[in-house]
């Protein structure tokens, strides 16, 4: 469960054209779940309420049910509840056919607005919250009203040859926390305390928490600390640099890690040419017979801090992820 809207009083309509409540389930694996069997309901003493017929929900995808107690299970059509979402708050549960509870709002989610959304945090589910501006069928907002301040950086993310870089990050009010492993930050995460030296290529991931709003977004920053021989480097064509932590690329299992694009500036890409592009993402080894072949093909997937796809114009095609 990570959204539902209560009170849909100007927002999106169902298939009958009308503003139904609605509940948003999201899959949070990369592979496709089979819901056939589950269960929604807004009783903690009927965990079977109303059954999921035999849909599947794709890795990172969404899938829309409509709480509208029309009680429609026609795998084909848009699905709708034989319950509605109480404004005042009630229990409301995902469970799986061995009644197991997945997922839930309890022992009761808060009473809710018109038009307000309310939901998970994409990074830590455990943290709760509204959203003003309710996103059905996409990834939970990541800043408006009800968030935290955004972290500030001191130093931008980029290119750099000149030894050691010192980085400081500070937030008009919360929590600060930060990681340098390629892992969003959570409650859990390192509080930011003081000044990073960074000597050697870092990618640092900063995220505001305050009581009683929801985390700001995630700022990523990278700083990749390049040696003096590779200072004068330059290419006509374009330049990816793929900054992996340390970890190694894998066939058929995506390392995360950071890229930094650089686009030819007056026929030459080179170091001191500002980013085209910088950001998270996802890579790995593509191919079966040409694994054997002294240069690899790579898969490159743009992400966001939560793994979400990010489109954006890389080396001169569309945008995309």
């Amino acid at each position: 469960l990570s959204e539902f809207l209560a009170d849909n009083s100007n927002g999106l309509r169902d298939n009958f054209a009308s503003r139904s409540d609605w509940i948003e389930l999201f899959n949070r694996s990369d592979t496709t779940a089979d819901l056939d069997g589950y269960f929604l309901t807004d009783d903690s003493s009927k965990l079977t309420k109303w059954r999921l017929p035999a849909v599947t929900l794709p890795g990172r995808g969404f899938l829309i049910v409509w709480a509208s107690g029309m009680d429609q299970t026609n795998p084909s059509a848009p699905l709708h509840t034989n319950f509605k979402l109480s404004t005042n708050g009630e229990y409301l549960a995902l469970v799986d056919p061995r009644t197991n509870v997945v997922s839930e709002f309890a022992p009761t989610y808060p009473p809710q607005r018109s038009d307000v959304s309310y939901g998970r945090d994409q990074t830590s589910p455990t943290l709760v919250g509204y959203y003003a501006t309710p996103t059905p069928g996409a990834a939970n907002s990541i800043s408006g009203a009800g968030f935290a301040p955004e972290p500030v950086f001191s130093l931008p993310g980029g290119l750099y040859t000149n030894g050691t870089l010192t980085v400081t990050i500070s937030a008009a009010a919360g929590t600060l926390r930060y990681t340098t492993d390629g892992s969003p930050p959570t409650t859990a995460s390192a509080v930011y305390a003081g000044t990073i030296a960074i000597t050697e290529s870092t990618g640092i991931q900063a995220r505001v928490f305050q009581a009683g709003l929801l985390p700001s977004a995630i700022v990523v920053q990278t700083y990749n600390v390049l040696g003096s021989g590779a200072v004068g480097f330059s290419s006509n064509l374009p330049l990816l640099i793929i900054n992996t932590s340390g970890q190694g690329i894998a066939a058929e299992a995506r390392t995360l890690a950071t890229v930094t694009a650089i686009e030819p500036f007056r026929g030459r890409a080179g170091v001191a040419t500002p980013p085209a592009f910088q950001g998270n993402c996802q890579i790995e080894i593509r191919g079966q017979s040409s694994t054997m072949f002294p240069k690899l093909g790579y898969n490159l997937e743009l992400n966001d801090a939560n793994g979400n796809d990010v489109d954006a114009p890389l080396l001169g095609l569309p945008s995309e992820s």
